[in-house]
C-alpha cells in the first residue's frame, strides 16, 4: 500500500467523454485528481478504512487472546475488501463517459488486490494458530 501515495501524481485512468461531442474528449486523470474529488464525507470513510487496513498487521500481534487476534484480522480483511471496492469504484465510476486504466492504475489496483490477499492469509494463519492452541489446551 506504500506505493499508492507515491503514484498519486501519475495518470491512473483515461476518461473518454463522448456525450454531446462529435469526437470523444479524452481526459487523463492522475491519482491526485481522482483523490481530489473526495468531499469531507468521502474522507470520513476513506481515512478510517485505510487506517484499519494499514495498521491491522501491526496491531494484531499485540493482541494476547488468539480469538481476538482472529477478529482483528477479519476486520482487516473487511477493510481491505472495502478499500479495493472503493478504489475500483472511484477509478471507474462515470455516468456519461468511459474510463480505461493506464499502467499505473493497474499497479494501484494490484496493490489493493494484494492487500486483500495479505489480509486473507493473515485470517487463515491466525485462525490456524487459534485452533492449534485450542486443541493443545483440550489435549493437555
Amino acid at each position: 500500500m506504500g506505493l499508492v501515495p507515491v503514484l498519486l501524481p501519475f495518470v491512473w485512468v483515461l476518461d473518454l467523454d463522448s456525450c454531446g461531442h462529435p469526437v470523444p474528449v479524452a481526459t487523463e486523470l492522475t491519482g491526485t485528481m481522482v483523490v481530489g474529488k473526495f468531499e469531507l464525507e468521502g474522507w470520513a470513510v476513506v481515512l478510517p478504512t485505510l487506517l484499519v487496513l494499514v495498521l491491522t498487521p501491526y496491531l494484531a500481534p499485540r493482541v494476547a487472546k488468539l480469538w481476538l487476534r482472529v477478529l482483528v484480522h477479519v476486520l482487516g480483511l473487511i477493510a481491505a475488501l472495502f478499500a479495493a471496492w472503493g478504489a475500483f469504484f472511484v477509478m471507474l465510476f462515470t455516468i456519461f463517459s468511459e474510463r480505461v486504466f493506464f499502467g499505473v492504475g493497474w499497479v494501484v489496483l494490484g496493490s489493493f488486490v494484494g492487500s486483500i490477499l495479505d489480509a486473507a492469509l493473515r485470517v487463515i494463519w491466525s485462525t490456524q494458530e487459534w485452533l492449534r492452541a485450542r486443541a493443545l489446551a483440550k489435549a493437555g
